[in-house]
């Protein structure tokens, strides 16, 4: 995919071509909402085993490619919600019921990308997936910034898909007291490239699919605040969370008693406009 003018160092790439999985990325398991499942708009369980590879998928260039595949099943009747997370972490502490699990409280979450808050450094993070539309189920692509506090902003939403929205394939920026979302009409089940451009000698941020800016730059509210420098000094570091979440609000209601869905990622690449500077 084109990226824009300068951005020509990768500093990160995972094509998930594989045998083994990514020794850098880490499978989520073992967290969810508290039981019953259906007093709450989330019906997160994550398992490991829900996040694999997968070969002979034909990609957005027209070949066969490896992917990771996220994938979702529910029964209803049951009361059983199983799906896949994936993060750019060796440690990370997720969210339960919204706030940090006592275990991992004062940590750090573990980290992706840095950053750098420097005029001179810009991140182009691009993403190729596939993703369903089916009511229920909340496939996204996004990142948070690494601070052990919870999901506070800023947050990058490359791509997440809601059923039953006109517009349902949605991009969105969270920055301290500010939001801003575009949404399109995409086919559901097909690759394409997600990217957002951190700016930051303009202090903006851009989103973009397969290289088409899909809405213009967006200031960031108290730019320096948001996205101070870092104990180090080097930026500010973030990571990437790759799900297919389920919900039975957020995403509309599920369409049968049981079934499943999957989303795949082809691949997640890192540009940047300076020296490669991301955290293993």
């Amino acid at each position: 995919m084109p990226r824009p003018a300068g951005y020509d160092v990768l500093a990160y790439a995972e094509e998930f071509d594989g045998p083994d999985f990514p020794a850098q990325l880490s499978r989520v398991g073992g967290i969810g909402f508290a039981a019953p499942y259906d007093s709450v708009a989330e019906l997160q369980r994550f398992e490991p085993g829900r996040a694999e590879l997968v070969r002979g998928l034909i990609g957005i260039e027209g070949s066969s490619v490896g992917a990771l595949a996220l994938r979702a099943t529910w029964d209803v009747a049951a009361g059983e919600y199983l799906s896949g997370e994936v993060v750019s972490s060796a440690s990370h502490c997720p969210m339960q019921n919204s706030t940090v699990p006592a275990p991992c409280a004062g940590t750090r979450w573990g980290s992706g990308v840095r950053f750098a808050s420097t005029p001179a450094q810009g991140v182009y993070l691009e993403v190729c997936a596939r993703l369903p539309l089916v009511g229920g189920n909340w496939p996204a692509v996004w990142m948070l910034r690494d601070e052990g506090a919870g999901f506070a902003p800023p947050e990058f939403d490359l791509v997440e898909a809601f059923p039953g929205r006109p517009l349902p394939f949605c991009q969105t920026e969270h920055v301290v007291d500010a939001s801003h979302e575009e949404c399109v009409q995409l086919v559901p089940d097909r690759f394409y490239a997600y990217a957002v451009l951190w700016d930051p000698a303009h202090g903006t941020v851009e989103f973009f699919i397969n290289g088409v800016a899909t809405y213009a730059p967006q200031a960031i509210p108290d730019f320096s605040a948001a996205w101070a420098n870092d104990a180090s000094g080097g930026g500010y570091p973030a990571y990437f969370v790759l799900t297919h979440a389920l919900s039975n609000e957020i995403a509309g209601a599920f369409p049968t008693m049981s079934g499943s869905a999957t989303t795949y990622v082809d691949y997640v690449r890192v540009y940047t406009n300076g020296p490669a500077d991301v955290i293993p």
